[in-house]
């Protein structure tokens, strides 16, 4: 079987209202975090893109390495369908933009644990998997979309319903997947980080 090529896709196109400010511009690991996410995928990838609500959300960024979203509202799925409608043949390594504490060692592990004959390659933890940081299939896309167009927009949910890869690891290692969506909750990353 040919392996279909891997993009990656910088999924950053949320609101941020429960931050308060973007998301992707907040500075993490000495850089912006749009700029730290695009660098630990960018070795797997042939070209890295950002999921975006509009071209202006992140306006110092090259207009064509940005992808905007199909529908407004629907979350990651619409970020990764838009993905699939400009690469469709692609294979897509998705990344959440609120997720400071992935690691190139977990990117690795997806890569590396990648099975094309299924829907998607992703991290899991207690059998749960973790959809934004995950290999999805170009064969997943049909369904993906219908899937969406039933007014179901939970990556999770579709990956349960699927066929996948499941790159276990230990619950000792799942604070690295901690999403970081408040004040509240970036102030505890930072402080945990200075230990």
């Amino acid at each position: 079987m040919i392996e279909a090529p891997i993009f990656g896709l910088i999924l950053a196109g949320g609101e941020s209202s429960r931050m308060g400010m973007n998301k992707a511009e907040l500075i993490y690991h000495d850089r912006p975090q749009w700029a730290y996410a695009a660098q630990l995928i960018a070795p797997y990838c042939r070209t890295v893109y950002f999921s975006l609500k509009d071209e202006n959300q992140l306006p110092d960024m090259d207009p064509e390495l940005v992808i905007v979203d199909a529908v407004h509202g629907s979350g990651a799925i619409s970020g990764l369908l838009s993905a699939f409608d400009k690469q469709p043949n692609a294979a897509w390594l998705i990344l959440g933009i609120n997720m400071p504490g992935i690691d190139r060692a977990l990117v690795n592990r997806v890569f590396r644990q990648r099975n094309p004959e299924v829907s998607a390659t992703c991290i899991s933890v207690n059998n749960k998997p973790e959809p934004l940081l995950s290999i999805w299939e170009p064969s997943v896309a049909g369904e993906l979309k219908t899937f969406a167009q039933s007014g179901k927009n939970s990556l999770r949910k579709f990956l349960e319903q699927q066929e996948i890869q499941a790159v276990e690891i230990d619950s000792s290692m799942a604070f690295k997947l901690d999403s970081v969506d408040t004040p509240a909750e970036r102030e505890n990353f930072l402080r945990k980080g200075r230990k």
